[in-house]
């Protein structure tokens, strides 16, 4: 096999890619595969463990709404949650209207950069029916999506989890009813805890040399 080389990330790739191999340089998402996906054969996850308690603020919209603002809809506490109360979002405007609450890795104040969190959400159809919605951690900073769970509603409460590596500035959790469609969406029972994965003995080979070394 080749000697080891001195490899450093071009400045131009984001804070995401972590890991190096040590013989090729090819560069690979930390905490993903090297098609960027959680656990799917590169990294051989298994299951992980949360730690700490819920950062987000009124996840369970007990008879209010404090700590949500709403965007292209309003927003009410309403009985028939997956426990208790819910959010019923009702579109106002817009092709898409969803909540968000904001969690700040800048200086690590509410979240800490390079962290992974576990985003989960219930979410069910309200008059609108089958619809299509979104979990999406957004960066109001670079004024993009970095993360979505897409999915389309049902009937029943369904919980839905999306998994993320935290960001410089604000990572804004947004829940999303994700159609033009008149009417609702109800979502309920809303978390996020840092998350660690554990990872399998198997070490991800290289897609390029084979390799199995990799750095920082």
């Amino acid at each position: 096999m080749a000697r080891k080389i001195s490899y450093k990330p071009h400045p131009d790739q984001d804070e995401y890619k972590r890991y190096f191999c040590q013989y090729c340089g090819f560069p690979c998402y930390e905490g993903r595969d090297s098609e960027g996906d959680y656990g799917s054969g590169g990294w051989n996850f298994s299951s992980g463990a949360t730690s700490g308690s819920s950062l987000i603020s009124n996840g369970s919209f007990t008879a209010l709404t404090t700590g949500w603002t709403a965007v292209n809809g309003t927003i009410a506490s309403t009985a028939g949650g997956q426990s208790g109360n819910c959010c019923t979002l009702t579109k106002s405007s817009g092709d898409a209207q969803y909540l968000y609450q904001a969690l700040s890795a800048l200086n690590n104040s509410e979240i800490n950069f390079g962290q992974i969190y576990r985003l989960r959400a219930y979410v069910k159809s309200g008059t609108s029916g089958a619809e299509a919605f979104a979990l999406r951690i957004y960066s109001p900073d670079r004024d993009m999506i970095k993360y979505a769970k897409t999915g389309t509603t049902t009937s029943t409460w369904t919980q839905y989890t999306l998994y993320w590596r935290a960001f410089h500035g604000n990572n804004n959790i947004s829940l999303v009813k994700n159609s033009s469609t008149a009417g609702t969406m109800l979502f309920d029972t809303v978390d996020v805890y840092a998350y660690d994965f554990k990872v399998n003995e198997t070490t991800p080979a290289c897609p390029l040399c084979n390799s199995k070394a990799w750095k920082k």
